[in-house]
């Protein structure tokens, strides 16, 4: 990929997820909404992407671990589970 793919990537990724928090904040998602997680699971592995790349490796650390827990609410909303 190319620098400007990488940067793009990263500027994508950070748009999905203020995208996902916003959309709560205003109520608009829910807290157990696919979307919601699906937004920040993308996110999360865009701008961890980026980060990577770039080697901002606190940044890349706090997108993986955004990304796990993105990708357990997703499992949870999939599977109808809640608490």
């Amino acid at each position: 990929m190319t620098t400007l793919a990488i940067e793009l990537l990263g500027w994508i990724g950070a748009v999905m997820i203020l995208t996902a928090y916003a959309l709560i904040t205003y109520g608009t998602l829910s807290r157990k909404s696919k979307k919601y997680h699906a937004l920040n699971l993308l996110g999360a592995s865009m701008l961890g992407t980026n980060a990577l790349y770039n080697k901002a490796l606190p940044l890349a650390a706090l997108n993986a671990v955004w990304l796990c827990i993105a990708l357990y609410g997703l499992v949870r909303a999939v599977r109808g589970r809640s608490k």
